[in-house]
């Protein structure tokens, strides 16, 4: 919430990188989970810069996933993902223009290669959504789906001047901290926090390692444990 579409991508590749490294940690295989991994993002009304940032996500992970991790299984490599449209994008006035918005943000998202994806109702911004309002926001998946052709082609906006040039630059910035893009503000918080999450995933699905994330846990709250950029990020 809030973030840029740059500092989105950064943030959220950082998270995954954090996962994969706990599970490392605990002896698992890397081609063992990967392929399981998914992630979530949002959709905004910038539409050929969402539709970039999720290529760059696609390139990112590949690459870090192969380059990093040493992944030899192709589906440790891919990137499943999930995306919804802006909530915060929505307006309570003239509601029925957030139809159109649900519709830009979605067809930006199934360009952009998401593999599932829920859009918004357009009275949320007012309440619980009407039964009407759902139906609308279903038809808009069923619409671009069925009668669009849009998702008869892989990577139909791949060529473009602007989508590739858009992608690069993304990519580029959310690996390297651009001067216009602080992300690395708060490094540390973010990697203890993954970290932490990380150790209360683990000791519900996979007990064996209770004691294990209960100890990373207490050393992550160690304020004299340091992370650097390079620990937690691409």
């Amino acid at each position: 919430a809030g973030s840029t579409a740059v500092q989105e991508l950064a943030f959220t590749i950082a998270d995954g990188i954090c996962y994969v490294q706990e599970a490392l940690k605990h002896g698992l295989d890397v081609d063992e989970f990967a392929p399981r991994l998914s992630f979530f993002w949002n959709l905004h009304n910038d539409f050929l810069e969402e539709v970039a940032k999720l290529r760059a996500a696609r390139r990112m992970w590949a690459r870090i996933m192969k380059e990093r991790f040493g992944a030899k299984d192709p589906r440790s490599m891919m990137l499943r993902t999930h995306a919804q449209t802006a909530g915060a994008s929505l307006t309570a006035q003239q509601p029925l223009n957030n139809i159109v918005r649900v519709a830009i943000q979605a067809l930006s998202g199934v360009l952009g290669g998401v593999q599932s994806l829920h859009t918004n109702s357009m009275d949320e911004t007012l309440a619980l959504p009407t039964e009407e309002a759902v139906m609308v926001a279903l038809r808009t998946q069923q619409i671009i789906a069925e009668e669009t052709g849009v998702a008869n082609t892989i990577d139909a906006l791949g060529g473009s001047y602007a989508v590739e040039a858009l992608t690069d630059r993304i990519e580029a910035e959310a690996e390297t901290s651009a001067p216009s893009s602080p992300l690395w503000m708060t490094p540390r918080n973010f990697c203890e926090a993954s970290r932490k999450r990380c150790c209360n995933m683990m000791a519900k699905v996979l007990p064996a390692f209770s004691i294990a994330s209960t100890a990373l846990a207490a050393r992550s709250a160690d304020t004299s444990v340091g992370f650097s950029k390079s620990t937690c990020l691409p």
